[in-house]
């Protein structure tokens, strides 16, 4: 701040957090991500002291035989263990649930990471907007493997069993909600993953139910040895197929961090250690290579600059106006008018973005159907190529005239919604999406099908 002029010191001070406003917000972050990492180890510790086992005429602990279970200190435990469970066990996830439940519509705005829901990100980033809960499934999830753990150490079969059960469940609540993303490369490779190791665990669980247990003395013949191989076989593809995703995702990072390394190091007054050995060509080259802008394509797998200028469109228009939108709607003193407003805009903004990633898919479609018909026109007669370009005019321009007629009925019933809007005529819709113009749209494209 000291080199800043008085304006920039204003504006950084505007737009920086104070330190009690930057310490608040990472101790949350730091208190979430902590609490939430221990419960799982807490609770099942503290389940088990409730675990006993008939032994004689008396109960024993099953983590520690040594104790006698049911006798005066042993009731002073299971009284603390029984708090602690609600306290911790129970309230945590409410806690967090309710945390998460009263910035439900809000929750991936993030205009300000320091305030709001951004730091309580650890619940909810990498979910759908509409499954912000997930990670409270996954925590039911987690306690019913803690339940199986330790209620039935002593009874393997039911414990296989149980854990086949709450895996399905798992698998069936997974493929029924979609919780991650569906659009970025991120979100799509997490479903994917999630949906094999499900498959792969129940797999592995229900083969295991057919070994049955050491005591039963089960010898393995044909049967098990042939399920073994292909449980090794199956489990090893999808270590496989994990092991390369990582591979791809740090080679992806480190080559970003690599190119940040260069901008900041390499300059013409002095050079790393690390580059003195390469000659001066390939110094420039480096240079040239880390200096290319970086477009952000938003994590999503955007082939072309059209494609990344719909989404850039959508998230500038989503920057400038959430701010605006959010203020007008708290300003509104019934809490449950806010809060039906608040849900519309979030539900809106989700069906944009979908409506975005929606044009993409169609817009590539179309560009397949132009592949092919480039590539098959060498190898038709005369015939056979006229039939080929009434199909893809009838595609092309059936294509625009419903997408067009479709954008026109969606702005017309914007319009209608604004007065000053009202006096606007149908004839200037329907002026504006002139047959003519589709026509020769798709004469041009046809023509150029047919040289």
């Amino acid at each position: 701040m000291k080199n800043m002029t008085d304006s920039q010191v204003n504006v950084f001070k505007a737009n920086s957090p104070t330190c009690l406003e930057f310490f608040t917000a990472w101790e949350k972050t730091a208190v979430v991500v902590g609490t939430f990492l221990s419960w799982p180890t807490i609770v099942e510790k503290t389940l088990e002291i409730m675990n006993c086992q008939k032994i004689g005429e008396k109960y024993y602990l099953v983590k520690d035989v040594s104790v006698v279970c049911y006798d005066s200190q042993h009731y002073i435990y299971l009284t603390i263990g029984y708090i602690g469970l609600i306290l911790y066990g129970v309230g945590i996830p409410l806690l967090g649930f309710r945390l998460l439940y009263r910035y439900r519509f809000r929750l991936f705005d993030m205009q300000n990471r320091y305030d709001g829901s951004t730091p309580l990100s650890f619940l909810f980033l990498g979910y759908r907007e509409k499954r912000w809960y997930y990670e409270f499934i996954i925590m039911g999830k987690k306690a019913g493997l803690i339940l199986l753990s330790v209620f039935l150490r002593n009874y393997p079969r039911y414990q296989v069993i149980g854990a086949s059960l709450l895996v399905q469940v798992s698998f069936f609540l997974h493929v029924f909600l979609r919780p991650y993303d569906t659009i970025t490369s991120y979100g799509m490779i997490c479903n994917r993953l999630e949906s094999v190791s499900l498959l792969a665990l129940v797999m592995t669980l229900s083969t295991g139910l057919f070994f049955g247990t050491i005591d039963s003395g089960y010898d393995l013949g044909l049967f098990e040895n042939v399920l073994i191989v292909l449980l090794l076989f199956s489990n090893g593809a999808l270590c496989l197929y994990f092991f390369v995703y990582f591979v791809h995702l740090t080679f992806k990072t480190a080559k970003t961090h690599f190119r940040e390394f260069i901008n900041e190091k390499l300059t013409d007054e002095s050079t790393p250690c690390m580059f003195k050995c390469l000659s001066n060509k390939k110094i420039e080259y480096l240079k040239d290579w880390a200096g290319l802008e970086m477009v952000d394509d938003y994590g999503i797998h955007l082939k072309n600059q059209v494609e990344k200028e719909i989404f850039t469109n959508y998230f500038k228009e989503k920057q400038s106006k959430l701010g605006i939108l959010n203020n007008k709607i708290d300003s509104i003193k019934k809490r449950r008018v806010s809060v039906k407003l608040d849900k519309l805009r979030s539900e809106i903004q989700v069906m944009e973005k979908q409506r975005c990633w929606q044009t993409i898919q169609n817009n590539r479609l179309y560009a397949e159907l132009k592949k092919v018909a480039m590539l098959n026109k060498a190898i038709l007669n005369k015939e056979e190529l006229e039939k080929l370009n009434d199909v893809f005019k009838l595609y092309v321009e059936h294509g625009i005239q419903y997408n067009q007629k479709i954008n026109g009925l969606y702005m017309q019933e914007l319009h209608g919604m604004l007065p000053e809007t009202n006096s606007f005529s149908n004839e200037n819709i329907v002026i504006s999406r002139s047959p003519n113009i589709v026509i020769d749209a798709t004469e041009q494209i046809t023509e150029q099908i047919v040289i």
